[in-house]
C-alpha cells in the first residue's frame, strides 16, 4: 500500500486550521456575549392601613393660615447668547479620472498529473483496491448526502474531498465518508457516491484555489483548504468577473457617486459639511424655540404659548446641512453603483467551457442558450433612458458587454425574458457609436454571447440654462438676509459657486421653471476682505451648461442697510388688565422686531417691511411696579441687530375689581362653640378670604362671578388674646386679583353658660361589625355645643356643629383597623359647651372582624359627551354597588368626592384646563363604602379643547419607508399649524408649520419599525388654541439607518420569522447598499436571503450563527 506520509501531513494541516477557526469561534462568542445582568430587586409595598384620627386640641379654634401670597408674574424670557460664526471650509481638489482596465489574461492550461503505478487516479474510488483514504476529486458536480443509505442532502460538492473511510464494493450503498471543507460554509461530513470521486496523487497536492459548489445545489465560489492541481479531468474555468473598462463595473456613472465631479458629494467648500448652515439647523438663536413668556401657556393673550425660533431649521442659508451629490445614488445610469457578482474581481476572463473534457460526466451541466435582444431605440441623447428586453433560455444571469467589455451583471432572472432600463453618461471612445451584446450563464457555465448591437449617442439638444436675474442688495452687513432671483431654462437642478467652490445645490427646480428666488446670509467676509464672487451653474441630469459670470457681494462686519424703528405709537397708555393694546412701529430695513416689557424680551414679530407694522395685545398681570408696564422695541434684518426704541409707559388698571361687604351677623355676642351666621354681599369675586384678629383663618373659593350674596355658619372655640373680642374681615378675590379688604367688625364671646353639659344616654346599632362597615351612634344629652369621641381612651373626633336646642345628636362612621386588643375598640363620649366640659359617659365595646362583606364597586359609567370645549359641563353616569359615595380621578388624581344616589348616581361638572395631556383627560371613579375603598374603574379618555371647531387629525396606515400624508380639520381661529413627530425611542422632532391642512411626513423618518405619535398643534399667530395627540404605528421586520454620507440605506437588524427572505432594493428613495455587522446574528429561521444588487458592504458577522441558513444570493 502506498506510503501515507502525505497524508499525515495533510491531516495536521487540517488539524491546525481547525484549532485556528474554533479558536477564533470561541473568542468571537465570547466577545459578541453579554454578560447577564441579575435584576434589580423589587421591594413590594404594602399599604399601610389609614391612621385613625389623632386626638384634637379640645376647643381650640380652626388654625388660622396665614395670607396666601398672590399669584407671581410668570418670568418673562430672557435674551438667548446668539451663536457664534462657524469658520468656512477650504477648498477640496476635484477628482481624477479613473484610468481604464486593461484586459485580464486568459487562463492557462494547469499540467496533467502522471498517474502513479499502484493507484489508477482515472478511475473511481471503488475501482482501486490500493486506495483506502486521502485527497479524492469530483468527476463533477456530485450530490453530498447526509448518511449512508438516507436520501436527505447536505448540498452538492465540485473539487477536492478529503476520504476518511472507503466502504467495500456492494457495502453501505457504496458511499464514501468524506470531509468537505468551503470557505463560506466552513467544515462539513457527508457521503458520497464513490463511483463519482477519483483520487488525487500525493504529487500536485497543493494551497490551489478552485470553484466549488456546497449549498443546496446553489453554486458559490469557494476555496478548498487543500486541492490538487488539475488532472486529466480539468475543472472549467470559473465565470468572469466584470472588467472595469471605459466605464468600470463599480463605477456607476461618468461622475462617480462618491466624487460627483465639479461639487464633492462630501463638500468641504467654503464652508464645513460638518458645519451645515451658517445658521445650524438646530439653531442656538437669540430666541430660544420654547419662549417662557410673561404669562403661562394657558393666557392667550400677552404672551405666546410656543414662540417660533428666529431661523427656522427650514431656512437655506450659506452653508446647507447635507449636500446632495450632483447625480443622485439611485440613478440607474450605466453603470451601476454596485455590482456585488458571483466571481471576485481578481478572477481572470471568462473562457468558454472546454469541449474535449475527458472522464467527466456532464449530466449536472446545463448550458444556457444565445441570447437575443431588442432596444426601444436606437439613438438616444445622454442620460436618456434606454430599455433592453433579453430573451434568454436556461439562464441564471446575464452578463451585459459595452465595446466589448462588461459593464454590469443582471442576477435573478426570473423568466426567459428580461428587461433592463438604463442610460449612458459618456458618448464613449468611438463619437457616439456603443456596442452592446449580451452573455447568459447558468451558475458559473457560460453560454454563447449574442450578437452585437450598435446605439448612436448624442449630446442633448438644449442645454440647460441660468442667469442672474437680480440680486436684491449687493453690499451687506454679516448675517442680513440678501435676497437672489434667477432665471433658469430646461434645468434641474442650479449649483451655486461662492468664491470659486460649489456652496450649495438647488434641487427643487423642474425643467417647466422660468424663475427662482432664495434667500441667505453670510457668516465671514471670505478670504478677500469681503469682496464675494457669486456664479450659478444649471444642470439637467447630469448635463451642465454654462457657468454664469461671477457678479460680487460686498460683505462688511456693520450692516450699511442697519435696521431702525423710525417712529411707533400706541393707541391707549392707560389700560384695564386684559384689554387690548394696539401699536403700530415704524421701521426701516427690518425683518423681524423683538418687543420688550419692563425691560426683558416678551415676544417676536415676523416677516417685517419697510413702514409701518401694526400689531395687538393685552396685559394680564398689574408686573412687579402696581401696573406700570414699560414696552420698546429692537428692529433686527436676519441676524443684525439694530438699535434699541424709545422706551413708552403704559399704566394698567382693575377693571370691575372684585368686592365683598359683610350684609349680616346672626349674633354678636355669642358664646363660644355657638354657631353664628355670616351674609356677605359680594361681586365679580371668584374667592372670598375670612380674616380673625388680623390673620387669614379661612378661605371660600367655592364661589363664581355671578354670585351676590353668600351666607355660611361658623363656631368660636377660644376667646383669643383680647378676653373674648375678635375682630372680623373679609377681602374677595377675582384670580389673582384682589380687591379692597372690607373695615374690621367685632364679636363678643363670652365663655357659656353655668349649667355643665349632660349625656343622657348612648346608642349604637350594632356592637359587632366588619372594617370598613358603617356603625350608626346616636348620642342623648342636654346643653351641649360640642361633642368629644373617644375611641380606645383616645380623642378620636369632634363634633363642632352641636347646639343647646339639641336632645340628641346622630352620626354613622366605620373603623378602618382593628385596634391593639385584636378588634375590641371601647367608646365614650363627653360633652362641652363652650370651654366647659361635661362629665364622659360610660364606656362601650365594639368588635371588629377583617371580612369585608359585599365590597363597593364601579360597574361601569358614562360621559356625554366625550369631547368638550373648555367649561362646558360634561355628565357622568356611574353605576355602583354597594357604595355610599364615589370619588372622581382626573389624570390618575382624586379630585372630587360625591355621594351616591343609589346604584344610578348623575354627577355633571364642567373642567377649566386641557391638563399636561393636550386635553385629553383621563377619567376613572373609586368607590366608598364609608371608609372602605372598592377597586378604582378602568380609565376613559375625555377630550378637552378650547375653540367651536375642535381639531381632528386622520392618520392612514403608515408603512416602513413610506410618506405618509397626514389631514386635518380647520381648527376654529387657527391661522396655522405645527407638527412634531415622537419616535419609538421617545424623541420628538418639529417637523415644521404650514397653513394647509394636510402634511406628508417623510419616509425617511418612518425607517423604525414601533409606535409613534404626531402632535399637531393649531396656532393662532404664536398662540396656541388647541393640541391634538395622534398616535401610529409603523410596522416592519426591518430595523433601517440612513448611511453617515446619506446616499443609502443601512439594514441594522432583522426580527422577522421568514424562512425565505428578499432585502428590498430601496426603502425611502434611497438604495439599500449595506448589511449591518450582526444585522442577521442568530436567526434560526432564515433559510434562503436574496441581496439586492445595491449592496456594496455586508459587515463583520452578519449572517453569523445563522445556524439552518443555505444560501445568500
Amino acid at each position: 500500500m502506498k506510503d501515507k506520509k502525505w497524508m499525515r501531513k495533510a491531516l495536521s494541516f487540517l488539524l491546525a486550521v481547525f484549532m485556528v477557526t474554533g479558536s477564533m469561534g470561541t473568542v468571537l462568542t465570547a466577545a459578541a456575549e453579554e454578560p447577564e445582568t441579575p435584576p434589580a430587586e423589587t421591594v413590594e409595598v404594602v399599604p399601610t392601613e389609614a391612621p385613625e384620627a389623632t386626638d384634637v386640641p379640645e376647643a381650640t379654634e380652626i388654625p388660622e393660615v396665614t395670607d396666601v401670597p398672590e399669584a407671581t408674574e410668570a418670568p418673562e424670557a430672557t435674551d438667548v447668547p446668539e451663536a457664534t460664526e462657524i469658520p468656512e471650509a477650504t477648498d477640496v481638489p476635484e477628482t481624477t479620472e479613473i484610468p481604464e482596465a486593461t484586459d485580464a489574461p486568459e487562463a492557462t492550461e494547469t499540467p496533467e498529473i502522471v498517474d502513479e503505478a499502484a493507484v489508477d487516479y482515472s478511475r473511481s474510488v471503488l475501482d482501486n483496491e490500493f486506495f483506502d483514504s486521502g485527497f479524492a476529486a469530483t468527476f463533477s458536480s456530485a450530490q453530498l448526502y447526509v448518511n449512508p443509505t438516507g436520501d436527505e442532502l447536505v448540498g452538492r460538492v465540485t473539487g477536492v474531498v478529503y476520504v476518511t473511510h472507503r466502504p467495500q464494493k456492494g457495502q453501505l450503498n457504496e458511499r464514501i465518508s468524506v470531509c468537505v471543507y468551503d470557505q463560506t460554509a466552513g467544515v462539513a461530513y457527508g457521503y458520497l457516491a464513490a463511483d463519482a470521486v477519483h483520487p488525487v496523487p500525493e504529487e500536485g497536492i497543493e494551497n490551489q484555489r478552485h470553484t466549488g459548489v456546497f449549498a443546496s445545489g446553489v453554486e458559490m465560489p469557494c476555496a478548498l483548504l487543500v486541492l490538487a492541481a488539475a488532472t486529466e479531468e480539468p475543472v472549467p474555468t470559473p465565470a468572469p468577473t466584470p472588467v472595469p473598462t471605459e466605464e468600470p463595473a463599480v463605477v456607476p456613472t461618468e461622475e462617480p457617486v462618491v466624487e460627483p465631479t465639479e461639487e464633492p458629494a462630501v463638500e468641504p467648500t467654503e464652508e464645513p459639511v460638518v458645519v451645515p448652515t451658517e445658521e445650524p439647523a438646530v439653531v442656538p438663536t437669540e430666541e430660544p424655540v420654547v419662549e417662557p413668556t410673561e404669562e403661562p401657556a394657558v393666557e392667550p393673550t400677552e404672551e405666546p404659548v410656543v414662540e417660533p425660533t428666529e431661523d427656522p431649521a427650514v431656512v437655506p442659508t450659506e452653508e446647507p446641512v447635507l449636500e446632495p451629490t450632483e447625480e443622485p445614488v439611485v440613478e440607474p445610469t450605466e453603470e451601476p453603483a454596485v455590482v456585488p457578482t458571483e466571481e471576485p474581481a481578481s478572477t481572470p476572463a471568462p473562457t468558454d467551457v472546454p469541449d474535449d473534457l475527458e472522464n467527466i460526466d456532464r449530466a449536472d451541466v446545463i448550458i444556457p442558450g444565445k441570447p437575443t435582444f431588442e432596444m426601444d431605440k436606437a439613438t438616444a441623447e445622454l442620460g436618456e433612458n434606454i430599455t433592453f428586453t433579453i430573451h434568454t433560455k436556461n439562464a441564471t444571469k446575464i452578463l451585459m458587454y459595452i465595446d466589448g467589455s462588461v459593464n454590469r451583471y443582471i442576477y435573478d432572472v426570473p423568466t426567459d425574458t428580461s428587461t433592463l432600463t438604463m442610460s449612458f453618461s459618456s458618448m464613449g471612445s468611438n463619437g457616439g457609436k456603443r456596442t452592446i451584446a449580451f452573455q447568459a450563464y447558468n451558475g458559473n457555465t457560460p453560454g454563447e454571447k449574442s450578437a452585437e448591437q450598435t446605439i448612436t449617442l448624442t449630446k442633448p439638444s438644449v442645454k440647460p440654462q441660468v442667469t442672474v436675474k437680480n440680486i436684491d442688495k449687493t453690499t451687506v452687513g454679516l448675517g442680513e438676509n440678501i435676497t437672489f432671483t434667477l432665471s433658469v431654462k430646461n434645468a434641474t437642478k442650479v449649483l451655486m459657486y461662492i468664491d470659486g467652490s460649489v456652496n450649495r445645490r438647488f434641487e427643487d427646480i423642474t425643467p417647466d421653471m422660468t424663475e427662482y428666488t432664495f434667500t441667505m446670509s453670510f457668516s465671514s467676509l471670505g478670504s478677500n476682505g469681503g469682496k464675494r464672487a457669486i456664479a450659478f451653474q444649471a444642470y439637467n441630469g447630469t448635463t451642465a451648461g454654462e457657468k454664469t459670470s461671477e457678479r460680487v457681494v460686498t460683505v462688511a462686519n456693520e450692516s450699511p442697510n442697519k435696521p431702525t424703528v423710525t417712529s411707533w405709537s400706541l393707541d391707549k397708555s392707560t389700560v384695564d388688565l386684559n384689554e387690548t393694546i394696539t401699536f403700530t412701529i415704524n421701521t426701516k430695513n427690518a425683518t423681524k422686531m423683538r418687543v420688550y416689557i419692563d425691560g426683558k424680551l416678551n415676544r417676536y414679530i415676523y416677516d417685517m417691511k419697510d413702514g409701518a407694522t401694526t400689531f395687538q395685545m393685552s396685559f394680564s398681570t398689574l408686573g412687579s411696579n402696581g401696573g406700570v408696564r414699560t414696552v420698546a422695541f429692537q428692529p433686527y434684518n436676519g441676524n443684525t441687530p439694530g438699535a434699541m426704541s424709545d422706551t413708552k409707559t403704559i399704566t394698567i388698571s382693575v377693571a370691575n375689581k372684585p368686592r365683598v361687604e359683610l350684609l349680616k351677623i346672626s349674633n354678636p355676642n355669642a358664646t363660644l362653640g355657638e354657631n353664628i351666621t355670616f351674609t356677605l354681599r359680594i361681586k365679580n369675586a371668584t374667592k372670598v378670604l375670612m380674616y380673625i384678629d388680623g390673620s387669614v383663618n379661612r378661605r371660600f373659593e367655592n364661589i363664581t362671578p355671578d354670585m351676590t350674596e353668600y351666607t355660611f355658619t361658623m363656631a368660636f372655640s377660644s376667646l383669643g388674646n383680647n378676653g373674648g373680642k375678635r375682630t372680623i374681615a373679609f377681602q374677595a378675590y377675582n384670580g389673582a386679583v384682589g380687591g379692597d379688604k372690607t373695615t374690621a367688625t367685632t364679636i363678643s364671646l363670652m365663655s357659656g353658660s353655668s349649667a355643665a353639659p349632660v349625656i343622657a344616654n348612648v346608642k349604637i346599632d350594632k356592637t359587632t361589625a366588619v372594617l370598613g362597615e358603617q356603625i350608626k351612634f346616636t348620642v342623648y344629652l342636654d346643653n351641649a355645643t360640642k361633642l368629644l369621641m373617644y375611641v380606645d381612651g383616645q380623642v378620636n373626633r369632634r363634633f363642632e356643629d352641636v347646639t343647646t336646642s339639641m336632645s340628641k345628636y346622630e352620626f354613622t362612621m366605620s373603623f378602618s383597623s382593628l385596634g391593639n386588643n385584636g378588634g375590641v375598640r371601647t367608646i365614650q363620649f363627653q360633652p362641652y359647651n363652650g370651654t366647659t366640659a361635661g362629665e364622659k359617659f360610660k364606656a362601650y365595646t365594639i368588635t371588629l372582624t377583617t371580612t369585608v362583606v359585599n365590597k363597593p364597586e364601579v360597574v361601569n359609567f358614562t360621559m356625554n359627551p366625550s369631547r368638550v370645549k373648555l367649561n362646558v359641563p360634561v355628565t357622568f353616569t356611574v353605576n355602583t354597588k354597594n357604595a355610599t359615595k364615589v370619588v372622581l380621578y382626573v389624570d390618575g388624581k382624586a379630585n372630587t368626592s360625591y355621594p351616591t344616589t343609589g346604584d344610578v348616581t348623575v354627577i355633571e361638572r364642567a373642567f377649566a384646563s386641557l391638563g399636561s395631556g393636550n386635553g385629553v383627560r383621563a377619567i376613572q371613579f373609586k368607590p366608598y363604602y364609608g371608609t372602605t375603598a372598592g377597586e378604582l374603574s378602568p380609565a376613559q379618555s375625555l377630550t378637552l379643547y378650547v375653540t367651536d371647531d375642535p381639531l381632528t387629525v386622520t392618520v392612514p396606515a403608515a408603512k416602513q419607508g413610506e410618506d405618509l400624508t397626514v389631514t386635518w380639520t380647520a381648527a376654529g381661529g387657527a391661522a396655522k399649524y405645527q407638527l412634531l413627530l415622537t419616535t419609538p425611542d421617545g424623541t420628538a422632532a418639529l417637523l415644521g408649520e404650514t397653513a394647509a391642512l394636510n402634511y406628508t411626513v417623510p419616509g425617511l423618518k418612518l425607517l423604525q419599525p414601533g409606535d409613534y405619535t404626531i402632535t399637531i398643534k393649531a396656532l393662532s399667530g404664536n398662540t396656541e388654541l388647541e393640541s391634538v395627540n395622534k398616535a401610529f404605528t409603523v410596522t416592519g421586520d426591518f430595523v433601517f439607518a440612513v448611511r453617515d454620507d446619506s446616499t443609502g440605506i443601512v439594514v441594522v437588524k432583522y426580527n422577522g420569522t421568514a424562512s425565505t427572505l428578499t432585502v428590498p432594493n430601496t426603502v425611502a428613495g434611497l438604495p439599500v447598499v449595506e448589511i449591518g455587522a450582526q444585522a442577521f446574528e442568530g436567526n434560526t429561521k432564515l433559510k434562503s436571503v436574496t441581496l439586492p444588487a445595491t449592496i456594496e458592504i455586508i459587515g463583520r458577522r452578519a449572517f453569523a450563527e445563522c445556524k439552518n441558513l443555505l444560501e445568500v444570493k
